[in-house]
């Protein structure tokens, strides 16, 4: 097969053909030849709300395959919505897949095809459907859009030509009448009928079928682009032929010719879903855009990330080096012409969030009235025109004209930003430039400018879904636990359910938490600098740059007045999360006070003989917890981090024996379930589960409220270092969370023994949200993954819960994709 594209063409000329072609294949002795039994499959592409479609076919008892574009599934604009495609598939018909957005497969790259037929692929599955045969839009693929489909997990794949009466008949040889589909040549580009228009008749249709049963019989497979009865264009047919051709053919059954969907021809395997991959990072500096200057040309002579759209002529002006574009409508009073960004996923459409602020800007020539323009990508994928921004004066030489966008509207996740031109007139345009309105973060929230390890899953859904769920928690958990009551400038972590107010690992989160979220919240920064402030201003009694670990009512550090390594490990992280996201120039130099934590986390926290984290500076040869850790604690990400910051080989040592630890207790005492405990006892010898209450509870050596974060914390390593290790920690935890609670979420208890028996039947959040970060890295988890995100995302902030509400949203960074390593 050959690597040039193939595309299928339709138009009057060839309805004409079709029509006399068929009528003369079946004149003379070939209509007196015994008929044989046809198997034909009707087909309807692109996702229409085909109301008077499947009102006929459930009419006639014919089962049809519709081939749907995920991307607009509910949009509206006679587009059928979720239930619609449930209640067609109750009824007996295949709901099957047809790519997010309905673009020319041929003419995009390998990446841009995957998250076009993988991630219609996810959301089908997502939806609940099996989603096993595909058709390619406008029957254009190439060899590579073959095995895309293939790896997708699609079982079959439909090409738009190929049988007799889709403009093949010149070379009878190649133009069967019927295939075998037990003996198909080629799976993933099954020959179909050509599609009917408003030209072709009932009788040319009849055709197509009589002629498979005159020769041999077969497999017939004819697709629909639209059924529709007014206002209609050339490639929509009538209900009322349909209904005609659907009563004739229901009457064929007495010669053998029956009617399946796809799906029951070809008794399609259901395969695993494949997501697709993560869009490229978005380019570095403040402009959004990629190749803003044009001055990058692919092979075709268009600017590289720019698509141009209608204009009688496209050309670069001179005196412009070549940079910018222009367009020419000419003729045509109702000409209309765009340039803009490819409607794609992520390729080069810029990303973008509810509630974002941009502004637009570029430079323009023009002799009429062109205006800038916003299209936006919906949270499933689609596209659609959003609004024109003002009207630009003609200007005979260029100038510089900017625009503040709205903000953008909920469940939108892209942009495609240019300029239109309607009527006749000429437009030139050069560098253009999109920009966040207000102090921007290298790193903003929903950028996704960082990726991780190849093969990690995400929950099903467009990006900005789960960035948009994720920011709701966050607002949430804002709104209840982040406050300055303390005064002094300082912001604070309330914990309402902990033993104290304020407390060491709460300041953590809340440093992490609100790095990340630069860029959601125009208030992260202020928020990050009063939180290095409070944590500056209680230091632990041991070492001045840790922190004291617990604070009373009235913001005063009490109970000894030392740290807990918890909040340590992620204050340290926390600092160079600032300094990745804001560099170290403001009000605090970022990397220097996070070197400084991470140099007396080792001198306080470690212990020097086991290469262990210990449980707080507290602790120290002779006291009896000097020989225990939480594993809780080891956030060997962090580890990696400190590792890369300080360029110190020790803490290569450190992470080593945490992984190791991490390797023997599952083997050792929990083989089965991956669990550990919440503390580990005897380190200087043979680890192991605490015996009963050593600093807590009895609970002390279960699997229980410290080790409930071990899955988070394990999984994020796993989805970020590619190291093994964390990978096959994860993924025992995932295998036996989802056996455990037959894939059911809420089931998991609260609490439990490292064999996997209940010790508390109760359910919290903060014991189901972490399973959701490890079964990201186990590549068959994606049912189990999804399940997970429902359940958290629909879990409600309460106020009174600080602890499960901030392992819930940190939960949902990661996964949402938003997790920084730094």
């Amino acid at each position: 097969m050959s690597l040039s594209a193939r595309s299928l063409v339709v138009g009057p000329l060839c309805a004409a053909l079709l029509a006399s072609m068929t009528v003369a294949v079946v004149a003379g002795p070939v209509a007196a030849s015994p008929a044989s039994p046809v198997t034909v499959s009707l087909q309807f592409d692109d996702g229409r709300d085909e109301v008077a479609a499947a009102r006929i076919l459930d009419h006639h008892h014919i089962p049809a395959t519709f081939f749907v574009n995920t991307g607009y599934v509910g949009t509206g604009g006679g587009y059928f919505g979720w239930k619609d495609l449930h209640d067609l598939s109750a009824r007996g018909h295949e709901i099957a897949g047809h790519t997010l957005t309905h673009r020319d497969l041929a003419t995009l790259s390998v990446p841009e095809q995957q998250r076009e037929i993988c991630g219609d692929r996810q959301a089908l599955v997502a939806h609940g459907f099996a989603a096993t045969d595909f058709a390619y839009p406008f029957g254009s693929y190439t060899d590579a859009t073959e095995r895309i489909v293939r790896q997708c997990g699609y079982s079959s794949g439909r090409a738009a030509w190929g049988l007799w009466g889709s403009g093949c008949e010149d070379d009878p040889s190649t133009c069967p009448y019927a295939v075998d589909p037990a003996r198909l040549d080629d799976r993933w580009a099954i020959p179909t009928a050509e599609a009917p228009i408003d030209l072709t008749t009932v009788y040319d249709l009849e055709q197509v079928v009589v002629n498979a049963e005159q020769h041999g019989g077969g497999w017939v497979q004819i697709f629909f682009h639209r059924i529709c009865a007014d206002d209609c264009d050339e490639y929509s047919w009538p209900p009322e032929q349909l209904d005609a051709f659907a009563a004739w053919l229901s009457a064929r059954a007495d010669q053998g010719t029956v009617t399946r969907t796809t799906q029951q021809v070809l008794s399609s395997a259901v395969h695993p879903v494949v997501a697709p991959p993560a869009a490229p990072a978005p380019p570095r500096g403040a402009n959004m855009l990629r190749n803003p200057s044009l001055t990058a040309v692919d092979g075709d002579g268009v600017p590289r990330c720019w698509e141009l759209t209608g204009g009688t002529s496209w050309s670069r002006p001179g005196g412009t080096h070549g940079r910018a574009e222009q367009v020419v409508n000419s003729g045509s009073p109702d000409g209309y012409a765009a340039l803009a960004q490819p409607q794609d996923q992520g390729e080069c459409a810029p990303s973008v969030y509810a509630g974002q602020r941009l502004t637009l800007s570029l430079a323009y020539r023009s002799s009429s009235h062109p205006r800038l323009a916003v299209w936006v990508h919906n949270d499933q994928g689609g596209w659609r025109f959003w609004r024109s921004g003002p009207v630009l004066a003609p200007s005979s030489r260029f100038r510089r004209t900017s625009w503040t966008i709205p903000a953008i509207p909920a469940h939108v996740s892209a942009v495609s930003v240019g300029v239109t031109l309607a009527g006749e007139g000429r437009v030139a345009v050069d560098d253009v430039d999109l920009r966040r309105v207000g102090p921007v973060a290298a790193y903003p929230f929903g950028s996704h400018r960082q990726s991780y390890v190849r093969g990690a899953l995400r929950p099903s859904g467009a990006r900005s879904s789960l960035d948009a769920a994720t920011v709701s928690v966050y607002r949430a958990w804002k709104s209840a636990f982040v406050g300055n009551r303390c005064g002094h400038g300082w912001y604070e972590i309330y914990s309402p359910d902990a033993d104290h107010p304020y407390v060491g690992e709460g300041q953590g989160y809340g440093m992490v938490v609100t790095a990340s979220m630069a860029g959601a919240d125009p208030q992260a920064r202020r928020i990050f600098d009063g939180l290095v402030a409070y944590v500056l201003a209680h230091p632990s009694v041991h070492n001045r740059d840790l922190l004291a670990a617990e604070q009373n009512s009235r913001c005063v550090s009490d109970n000894g007045s030392d740290s807990a390594t918890d909040g340590d490990m992620d204050v340290a992280y926390g600092l160079l999360l600032a300094d990745k996201q804001w560099g170290s120039k403001g009000r605090y130099n970022y990397k220097a006070l996070a070197l400084r934590h991470i140099k007396a986390i080792k001198a306080n926290e470690i212990n020097p003989r086991t290469h262990l984290l210990t449980l707080g500076d507290w602790s120290h040869p002779g006291e009896s917890h000097w020989w225990m850790t939480r594993t809780s604690d080891w956030m060997v990400d962090h580890l990696r981090a400190f590792r890369r910051a300080t360029g110190d080989r020790a803490w290569d040592v450190i992470l080593d024996a945490h992984q190791t630890l991490i390797r023997t207790l599952q083997s050792t005492y929990a083989p089965h379930t991956g669990l550990l405990p919440d503390f580990v006892v005897a380190t200087d010898s043979r680890p192991r589960p605490a015996p009963g209450e050593v600093l807590e509870s009895p609970d002390d050596g279960h699997y229980s409220w410290n080790a409930c974060r071990d899955p988070w914390r394990i999984g994020v390593d796993a989805l970020t270092s590619s190291d093994p290790r964390s990978a096959v920690a994860a993924g025992l935890l995932t295998t036996w969370a989802r056996a455990a609670t037959s894939g059911h979420p809420e089931r998991i208890a609260s609490t439990y023994r490292l064999n996997g028996s209940v010790v508390d039947p109760s359910h919290d959040v903060a014991f189901i949200a972490p399973f959701l970060v490890a079964a990201m890295s186990s590549r068959t988890a994606q049912p189990w993954l999804d399940a997970l995100w429902r359940n958290v995302a629909a879990t409600r902030v309460d106020p009174s819960v600080y602890y499960g509400a901030s392992i819930q949203l940190q939960t949902m960074i990661v996964a949402s994709g938003n997790y920084l390593r730094v």
